[in-house]
């Protein structure tokens, strides 16, 4: 009902969370389907979601996965390999290091990642290859300015 009343009055395409931590196994497909339906630009999986997650829910919509992680590691390229769309990095103070570390062998794949609430970490969670940040106008308009 929630996700449902947020799509019908945004004004910007919305991801919709559909679990993959506390909610599990074939119900992260099944509420991936119903933001589908519901008109969700695309579903974001939490980070202990393992890849078989992303790979079923993956085979169920046609609106983009976006896999959360918090390192790069072989659960990252798993996720990767499975078809995640996006991969989200939510490593707090290392979200920079991770973004970097993922670029590095993915300069292809679209990296989604706060940054945090201080303009030198959004700053270099861009400048390591996030292809978005929570702030990154902000962050920027306000390096300009100086």
């Amino acid at each position: 009902m929630i996700t449902q009343a947020l799509l019908t009055v945004a004004q910007m395409p919305l991801f919709v969370g559909v679990g993959g931590g506390t909610t599990t196994g074939p119900r992260v497909a099944e509420l991936a389907m119903v933001a589908e339906m519901q008109g969700a630009a695309g579903v974001v999986i939490n980070a202990p979601a393992p890849a078989e997650t992303i790979e079923t829910t993956m085979s169920m919509v046609d609106i983009p996965v976006i896999a959360t992680v918090t390192e790069d590691d072989e659960i990252t390229e798993c996720k990767i390999l499975a078809g995640a769309a996006i991969i989200n990095v939510a490593a707090g103070a290392r979200t920079a290091q991770v973004v970097a570390s993922i670029r590095a062998h993915h300069p292809e794949i679209p990296i989604l990642a706060s940054g945090g609430g201080r303009e030198d970490r959004i700053l270099a969670t861009i400048d390591a290859g996030a292809t978005r940040s929570r702030g990154r106008r902000q962050a920027r308009n306000n390096s300009s300015r100086r």
